[in-house]
């Protein structure tokens, strides 16, 4: 992903700060996925998609009340935008990933997470007009080779020695 987007460290701390929790997302994702194929494999989707959002909500809210726009300040379009990105976008989406996880291993599955920079950088070259630079493919080409070296078959020992006479 740092190919991809880059990697500038000349901003300020929160700026830092951001791209650590960033980092740390993107780790904690992987982790969740294996959790979720090794130790919750028998646990409906729809179970694990509700637990989920329910500890990240309440989790969440404290620190969302103390950031409660002025009354007025948000219109009605803006709270039907948030409950469409917590039940299409959140909601959906999970009950959708925790499926794939059951049906394809975890290893699959976290690779359409690699997916997410990829269409975030050709959301931003077609819709904002971005340029596409040497980074931009590189990162690409990292994507699609590292979705490549996962999926395929392991070698066993005994195919490595035919192989190899």
């Amino acid at each position: 992903m740092v190919v991809l987007v880059g990697l500038d460290v000349s901003g300020d701390r929160w700026g830092l700060i951001g791209a650590g929790m960033v980092l740390l997302a993107a780790l904690s994702y992987a982790y969740a996925t294996k959790l979720v194929q090794q130790r919750l494999s028998d646990v409906p989707p729809d179970a694990l998609t509700a637990a989920t959002t329910g500890i990240s909500t309440v989790v969440l809210v404290p620190f969302a009340l103390f950031r409660l726009p002025s009354p007025g300040a948000a219109g009605a379009d803006s709270w039907l935008a948030l409950a469409g990105l917590g039940l299409l976008c959140t909601a959906l989406a999970m009950l959708a990933f925790y499926r794939l996880i059951a049906l394809a291993g975890s290893n699959k599955a976290g690779l359409v997470t690699y997916a997410n920079p990829v269409v975030a950088a050709l959301l931003g070259v077609t819709l904002l007009h971005e340029p596409v630079g040497v980074g931009t493919v590189a990162g690409f080409l990292f994507i699609v080779a590292g979705c490549w070296l996962s999926t395929r078959p392991a070698r066993t020992p005994a195919k490595e020695l035919a192989n190899a006479s």
